[in-house]
């Protein structure tokens, strides 16, 4: 019996360890689906020591500033609801982060930096298919 509770205290601490960075990265992935009232202060951007700052915090501005943005963000936030209800309901599986890469490479190229974070972000986490979507999107 000791031994059973020494190999689940040591899978809980494992599993601790492997995923405590998740909680570090929370406000970076709540970025993906909540950019207009992201405080971009409050987002860790040593992950993304290529892109300039400066640059990144000219185009944020922009996004918020831009009625239009900010609905496809507010819409984008309903779909992502819906897509969960519907999970939960009928189990239907469609994958949000498809229409969370939609929204990003609809962004127009003055918002170039802010897609390449958001992909970057979302790459982590997404399938194969939508990083292939993603690269599909960007050579056009």
């Amino acid at each position: 019996m000791n031994n059973f509770l020494s190999i689940i205290k040591e899978i809980i601490q494992q599993f601790n360890n492997r995923f405590i960075d998740f909680k570090k990265f929370e406000c970076n992935i709540k970025f993906l689906r909540c950019p207009d009232t992201c405080n971009h202060d409050e987002l860790d951007l040593h992950y993304f020591e290529w892109m300039i700052i400066d640059t990144f915090e000219f185009e944020l501005i922009d996004l918020k500033s831009c009625n239009t943005w900010k609905q496809k963000f507010i819409d984008l936030r309903q779909l992502i609801e819906e897509i969960e209800i519907n999970r939960l309901q009928s189990n239907v599986v469609k994958n949000a982060d498809t229409e969370i890469l939609k929204v990003w490479n609809s962004l127009p190229n003055t918002c170039s930096t802010l897609k390449k974070v958001a992909q970057s972000i979302l790459s982590i986490f997404s399938s194969t298919y939508a990083c292939e979507s993603s690269k599909k999107q960007q050579q056009k």
